[in-house]
């Protein structure tokens, strides 16, 4: 099964799924505005994409490159989709999009006591199982805790913040990003 993919426009008539898709998967902490991802994907760097199979709408992804970095800022698959392998697909299309890049993403900190620790850590065997690794970093970003994951190799904080000043430009300051050390 290969998936196909198109660029996200207000335009196409799968709009709608991606938009409900992008509200029900994402808490509203960790969402940009829809328009401004929309708006930023018609430039360089940025990518924002719906996945199909056989014409079935079956998620999205949106990433920011810069140099060797590509951050995966956002990956969802339809819920009743769930658990067919389309994420993992997914994430060879954008790798195979870029085979000398350092693929980054975010996932919640994994914590015993949040009321969604379970699915915490499913997001993170997920990850792990398609080749992400920890950087060692928890950033904080919006007050939302995050670790960063990196696949092949490593990111530093350094790094991931150059990144993320880039693709924000001046907006950057509202990030209020803190990295420690995960584990302590």
């Amino acid at each position: 099964m290969r998936l196909t993919y198109a660029p996200v426009i207000r335009q196409m008539k799968d709009y709608p799924l991606i938009k409900r898709l992008y509200f029900s998967a994402f808490p509203a902490a960790e969402r940009a505005p829809l328009r401004s991802l929309l708006r930023a994907a018609q430039r360089p760097g940025k990518e924002f994409f719906a996945y199909y199979h056989d014409h079935q709408f079956v998620g999205f992804s949106y990433l920011v490159t810069s140099g060797d970095l590509a951050y995966l800022m956002f990956l969802a698959v339809d819920d009743k989709l769930r658990g067919k392998g389309y994420g993992s697909q997914i994430l060879e299309a954008v790798a195979a999009g870029r085979p000398t890049a350092r693929l980054l993403l975010n996932t919640e900190v994994l914590d015993a006591d949040a009321p969604n620790a379970l699915t915490r850590q499913r997001r993170r065997e997920f990850y792990e199982n398609n080749g992400f690794v920890s950087s060692g970093w928890q950033v904080t970003e919006f007050g939302v805790d995050y670790e960063l994951m990196c696949r092949p190799g490593r990111v530093s904080p350094d790094e991931y913040r150059d990144l993320t000043k880039k693709y924000a430009g001046w907006k950057y300051f509202l990030f209020h990003q803190q990295f420690a050390r995960l584990g302590k």
